[in-house]
């Protein structure tokens, strides 16, 4: 291997390291899947989120209710079964680490994981 082609190759390899090197240290994905505990209220609401999108809100003053949920972009809903018909909640939701909020009713409620 000549002189030239060796820096070549030593270029590339390195040039491969380094990319590996940033991917590998990338951003850890966020993710809502798990259990969400309410943090500036009494009341101490829990969300449940599962993998299969579904859910539980258990409510410190109504129990528990079970859900589905869709995201699109930063909005999530809530479908939650109400006697005959279904009642859809929608929230605005920012998603930092260990920290969920939620936009209800015009206030920022936050949860942690």
């Amino acid at each position: 291997m000549n002189k030239k082609s060796s820096k070549k190759l030593f270029t590339i390899l390195t040039i491969f390291a380094l990319t590996f090197s940033l991917v590998a240290c990338g951003k850890k994905k966020t993710t809502i899947v798990g259990t969400w505990i309410e943090t500036n209220s009494n009341e101490k609401d829990e969300y449940i989120f599962n993998e299969d999108r579904t859910g539980v809100w258990t409510m410190s003053s109504l129990g528990a209710k079970t859900f589905t949920y869709t995201i699109e972009g930063d909005t999530i809903s809530i479908v939650m079964p109400l006697l005959t018909s279904q009642s859809v909640l929608s929230y605005n939701y920012k998603l930092d680490s260990d920290i969920l909020t939620m936009t209800i009713d015009g206030q920022n409620v936050t949860f942690e994981k």
